[in-house]
């Protein structure tokens, strides 16, 4: 996990059994991204800190990266335990 740079990048090995907060306060998502999966049947989640989902994204037959488009403003991202089955998500976000 790297949630020190641009893109924040989390693993699934980072969220095996425990939730991760990514980042509190407010950011400015530009988009979201899941790739490096191994079958359609991954998938990653992800929810504001109050607890409403975010966004989920599910693996592509073809494997290829799946992109959440332009999100905005969010106040606070979190991962909860098990919430990425596979692969990495990468939130690209405003500097």
């Amino acid at each position: 996990m790297d949630i020190t740079g641009n893109p924040l990048i989390i693993l699934a090995s980072d969220v095996v059994g425990v939730a991760v907060i990514v980042w509190t306060g407010n950011i400015h998502i530009w988009e979201i991204s899941f790739s490096e999966y191994s079958s359609a049947s991954n998938s990653c989640e992800l929810i504001r800190t109050n607890g409403k989902e975010l966004w989920f994204g599910q693996g592509a037959a073809d494997l290829e990266t799946v992109r959440s488009g332009h999100l905005g403003n969010v106040n606070g991202i979190k991962i909860p335990a098990n919430g990425i089955t596979g692969g990495v998500v990468r939130i690209y976000h405003k500097s």
